[in-house]
């Protein structure tokens, strides 16, 4: 009788050390003469797949991916193709082992390539849809990180008919993010940025990005110009550059905390000067300063009383 191709029996958690007559130790566990009656008899073709199986399992153990691969095939094909049955959720697992493997080293295109070949060649197994989710996921974030987004828009669009809808939508999303990013990053640093806004349009159309997305990045951008312009041109144009940029945009609270910013800077540089020219006792020059400043800030009280104080001293009250 043949119990077993495996040293520990068909109960290989338990070892149990076989003596023979002289006492020895055999090292291989036999069924009792008791439980013989609860033997399965196997034929040959069997008796091959339980050697294939256990030298399948030595080779992933021994990280032999591939090679466990090719021996579930012979498993598969000796016990007659099945797309059911052990057999063939055996060559499925073996084969998704060896696409992880080549994932896990960095190669996914290659765990992609090989899933579609396996899968087309076995059959579309459900665990091919998580397997190949998890490739295309690992090769875009690569891809992202390493800057090469484009590149990643590329791989995204060839995988994307074998990904599931939940993982097509997040790699759709995570791209077109980085896009935008990228064509912000650009116009930053001085290109064109006729292109900047035709990739927002896009992002726009494309409906993939959340619109809260594409005004947050359009404010940055909006908010450096307007930096830009307060450094070249001071604060009061920096002020009506934000208050447009407002009415265009809409209210934000980083553009009003900027306006607000801006035109306390211009009215202290206004104050500033009138009052530069009332301690130069220029009283007239001070009064007329005093009087623009108040056009542009009605409301402002230090001015209001620098105005009387200079009032006061052109009539010589």
């Amino acid at each position: 009788d043949v119990e077993t191709t495996s040293l520990y029996g068909f109960d290989p958690g338990t070892k149990t050390e076989f003596q023979n007559a002289f006492g020895e130790t055999t090292g291989f566990v036999y069924v009792p003469p008791r439980n013989y009656r609860d033997r399965t008899g196997i034929d040959l073709l069997t008796l091959f797949s339980l050697i294939l199986s256990n030298r399948m399992s030595d080779d992933e153990a021994a990280r032999n991916y591939s090679e466990a691969v090719s021996l579930a095939v012979d498993r598969w094909v000796l016990l007659g193709r099945g797309t059911s049955g052990k057999a063939y959720e055996d060559l499925v697992d073996r084969m998704i082992n060896y696409g992880v493997y080549l994932s896990s080293r960095g190669k996914e295109e290659d765990a992609l390539n090989w899933a579609n070949l396996a899968s087309s060649t076995i059959g579309n197994h459900r665990k091919w849809q998580d397997f190949t989710d998890s490739a295309a996921n690992n090769l875009v974030v690569r891809l992202l990180r390493r800057g090469m987004t484009a590149e990643a828009r590329t791989r995204f669009d060839e995988a994307r008919p074998r990904l599931s809808e939940k993982t097509a939508s997040k790699l759709d999303l995570s791209i077109s993010d980085a896009e935008l990013l990228d064509a912000l990053k650009a116009v930053q640093s001085g290109g064109d940025e006729a292109a900047f806004y035709a990739v927002m349009a896009n992002a726009e159309k494309q409906g993939v990005l959340p619109a809260e997305r594409i005004r947050e990045v359009d404010v940055v951008w909006q908010l450096q110009k307007i930096e830009k312009t307060a450094k070249e041109d001071g604060w009061a144009a920096a002020a009506k550059e934000t208050e447009l940029a407002i009415t265009e945009t809409g209210p934000d609270s980083r553009l009003e905390n900027a306006l607000r910013v801006y035109r306390a800077n211009h009215l202290a540089e206004l104050y500033n000067a009138a009052a530069a020219a009332y301690n130069s006792q220029n009283f007239s020059e001070a009064l007329k300063l005093a009087d623009e400043a108040i056009t542009e800030f009605p409301g402002d009280s230090r001015l209001q009383k620098l105005r009387t104080a200079a009032e006061k001293a052109v009539s010589g009250n």
